[in-house]
């Protein structure tokens, strides 16, 4: 029993590293297209710093659900390595969905003010991301009701982790959008 429990983790810890450069690639090739999407090929209208920002907000949201779920004393596992990613994919997402409503807004409402253009891109970008949080929450609370410990708290972790994201882009990524506007 002893040998089998560490032959398991010794297997289980070097499939690990082996896809540690991997899971290392997709993060910087993520954050790459997200900073060349938001972006303009033009110096001066350029939106990298809203990708940079955008980043800063998917590890903003991932401390906090961290800090968050050991102060109400959920176990951190193996399985919360993942969190980032999944964090980075709908943080993503979500600064997409709002930075094209924005353009959209311009481009439909050009005498309004920046400000103005920003709550019209939060009517209807803002609608769409909460709808998305919200429904990723719900399942991630649902899943946190299963009875298997580990997946459980990874669940809790994500729920909690999803709330922070939309809080985050509603309350940093569009102001920080419009001050780069």
């Amino acid at each position: 029993s002893a040998f089998f429990a560490r032959s398991l983790s010794d297997e289980f810890g070097a499939a690990i590293l082996g896809d540690l450069a991997g899971i290392g690639a997709s993060y910087v090739l993520i954050i790459i297209y997200m900073i060349a999407m938001l972006s303009k090929r033009d110096h001066v209208h350029s939106k990298m710093s809203l990708g940079l920002c955008s980043v800063a907000i998917i590890g903003m949201a991932f401390a906090c659900c961290t800090g968050f779920g050991a102060y109400v004393g959920w176990r951190n596992n193996q399985l919360n390595s993942l969190i980032p990613f999944l964090l980075l994919g709908l943080g993503v997402d979500d600064a997409f969905v709002l930075k094209s409503e924005f353009d959209r807004a311009k481009k439909l409402h050009p005498k309004k003010s920046i400000e103005e253009q920003c709550a019209i891109a939060l009517r209807f970008g803002g609608a769409s991301v909460m709808i998305t949080s919200l429904t990723d929450l719900m399942a991630f609370a649902f899943g946190a009701m299963t009875k298997l410990p580990a997946l459980s708290w990874f669940c809790s972790f994500c729920s909690i982790g999803v709330l922070f994201l939309f809080i985050f882009q509603v309350t940093v990524f569009m102001p920080y959008l419009c001050l780069d506007e």
